[in-house]
């Protein structure tokens, strides 16, 4: 432990994980460039398709 986690309870979560389909990542890149003009990259495609998945 280091001192920024030194105080945490050690059952606290404090990275969460998820996956995303194929799918889900197409269709998030088709979102984000039909409404926003751009064309994201993969890795960011993944990460819109989770945040529009909540």
């Amino acid at each position: 432990m280091n001192r920024w986690t030194s105080d945490l309870d050690a059952e606290v979560e404090l990275v969460g994980v998820e996956a995303a389909t194929d799918g889900e990542v197409l269709e998030a890149t088709r979102l984000v460039m039909r409404k926003e003009g751009i064309i994201p990259a993969l890795e960011s495609a993944h990460a819109l398709a989770g945040a529009f998945r909540e």
